[in-house]
Order: C-alpha cells, then sequence, then structure tokens
C-alpha cells in the first residue's frame, strides 16, 4: 500500500525593501549634484532631508505607456505640449525639489 503525504514548501517572501537615504540630512546642491542608487526608490529633497517614494512598479509602466500613447493623438499634445514622466523641479516656497511623475509641459508659454 502506497500512502501519498503531502509535503508542504515554505514560501518565503522577499523582505519589503528599506530605502537607504531615507530621513538622511543633505544640502540642496549636494542633492541635485548626487547620483542616488536606491534600486526601488525615488527621492525628494525637503527643506534639507531626503524623503523616499518607491519608484513604478513594472506592471504599472503600460498603464503609463497606454496613456502617453493616448495622450499623444490629442489636439494639446499637436500644440506643442507635452506630459512628462519624471522630470526635477524646484518649488522655491515651500523649499522642496521634488521629481514628479507626470508634468504636462506647456511649449508655447514661459
Amino acid at each position: 500500500m502506497i500512502i501519498f503525504t503531502p509535503i508542504f514548501e515554505e514560501t518565503v517572501k522577499e523582505k519589503p525593501a528599506i530605502p537607504k537615504y531615507d530621513g538622511l540630512a543633505m544640502s540642496l546642491d549636494e542633492f541635485l549634484n548626487s547620483e542616488i542608487e536606491d534600486p526601488g526608490f525615488k527621492y525628494e529633497w525637503n527643506k534639507g532631508i531626503l524623503e523616499a517614494e518607491h519608484t513604478m512598479k513594472f506592471h504599472e509602466q503600460s498603464i503609463v505607456d497606454r496613456i502617453l500613447r493616448k495622450y499623444s493623438q490629442t489636439n494639446v499634445y499637436k500644440e506643442g505640449n507635452s506630459l512628462l514622466a519624471e522630470v526635477e523641479c524646484f518649488l522655491k516656497p515651500i523649499r522642496v525639489c521634488k521629481k514628479t511623475r507626470y508634468l504636462l509641459l506647456n511649449q508655447g508659454s514661459n
């Protein structure tokens, strides 16, 4: 007689990534000139302190691609405007340097 005994394999989940530089004090010049490499994270400089945010996940990239393809068919795009993913901007009144995911760039006015 053969008895089959189920074998349970322990599923090992990856530990969630922890941002390396979150909370680090840094001058704005240091931040702008730095090449911070921390896979899975992007950083925002806020009044001298780095704040980590998760980057776009792989499955979200196809969504962004579809949005950009649809946007390229609009009259707004044909008028010279752009929708950019990932740009650096410095918001002087609140002293924050932020990399935004999307920015509507109007080429016609400055």
